[in-house]
This record gives C-alpha cells, structure tokens and sequence, in this order.
C-alpha cells in the first residue's frame, strides 16, 4: 500500500511541477476574479489592459462575489481571486489588504442643496444594492450594522441587482443612497447628483485580496 501511495505522490508532483519560469508572453489559460461591480469599476479596466500587456493569450472572467460561497469557490478552483470588502475571511483564505475604501450619500440635485443630516438620512427613502437575486452584500451589511448599533434603520425603497444603476436611480428620484466616495464624485461628474458625507460614524471600509 505504501508503494501505491508513493507512486500516486509523484505521479501527482510530476503533474503539478513547476517545469521552470512562466512564460505569460505565451500563456494561455483564464483567470476568474470574483469582485463586486463597484470595485470592478476601480479596478478591471486597468487589470484588463496589464493582462492584455503582459498575457495576451489569457482570458479574465469576472464575477461578482458571493460571501456565502467563497470560500467553497477559491477551495475547488472556480474563482482564482477575490477582491471586495470581507469583513470576516475564512481563517483557511490567504488575505492581503488593499485600500480603505470610505462611503458617502448621493441625492439628486435641488435649489437649495445642503449635506444630507442625520434626520434627513433617516427619513428619505434609499436605493440599495441586494434584491432578493443578488448575492449578499458585505458593504451593506457593515452600513446596517452601524445603523443599527446607533439605534438606526434606513427604509430600503429600492432593491437593487448591480451597483452601477444606483446612481442613475437617485438623479431622477428622491431616493439617497450610500456609496463608496469614489464612485460618488465619479457619477456625480455625469449625472445631477449631490454629495454628501454619510452622517454617522462608520468602520473602515476595507478592502483586501
């Protein structure tokens, strides 16, 4: 039996060697990355064109994350990365922490604009990333649980399926929603949107790999 076994092992290390450096000019293969739309927005376009660059000849599947199932997905081999906001990783993931990522308030533009306060925060009506056909989202989730420790809930009017439609929700709406501050300015650079600083404390936002 122990022959047997010894014979499996270097069968498999014959076929798991590393036969010598990587050659990505000629490489061919896909890369799946699981990230969430906003941090697709922040992060593919300039992935795409170094992979593009340096692999030509490998394709980049990306989509978005499912917490719930993460783990499962790195384990058998059906995502190779994740990158987002998890807050709790598995203790058998390896994690390198990338950047903060700090939230805001959008609403659409009116005559008199002021930053949104606390009351007006609790009394409008949000946009939010999380319909019941999306995975579960982990920004969300710290935003509730902040809420929640100061006593506080949001009226979620609208479930949302991506990220990316929010923006466009609230310009034509009275709904206010809560977004990473990049994605903020950077929408309200297109669209008739206000900014405004989220106003209670929050836990970082951090994102990691």
């Amino acid at each position: 039996l122990a022959q047997k076994v010894r014979t499996g092992i270097e069968l498999m290390d014959e076929i798991f060697a590393n036969e010598g450096p990587l050659d990505l000019a000629s490489a061919r293969g896909t890369v799946t990355v699981a990230a969430a739309d906003s941090m697709g927005l922040a992060i593919v376009p300039a992935l795409s064109q170094a992979l593009a660059d340096a692999a030509p000849n490998v394709t980049l599947d990306v989509r978005l994350p499912d917490p719930d199932h993460l783990r499962e997905w790195l384990t058998e081999g059906e995502c190779d990365i994740a990158v987002g906001h998890f807050p709790d990783p598995h203790p058998d993931l390896r994690s390198t922490p990338l950047f903060p990522q700090p939230l805001s308030c959008i609403s659409a533009r009116g005559r008199k604009d002021s930053p949104l306060t606390l009351d007006d925060y609790l009394q409008r009506t949000h946009v939010v990333f999380g319909s019941p056909f999306s995975p579960r989202s982990t920004l969300e989730q710290t935003l509730t649980r902040a809420l929640s420790a100061a006593g506080h809930d949001r009226m979620r009017s609208v479930r949302v399926s991506s990220v990316l439609v929010i923006p466009y929700i609230v310009a034509g709406s009275q709904h206010v929603a809560t977004l990473p501050t990049w994605m903020c300015r950077h929408f309200a650079g297109l669209l008739n949107l206000q900014v405004s600083p989220v106003p209670i404390d929050l836990p970082p936002i951090e994102n990691a790999m």
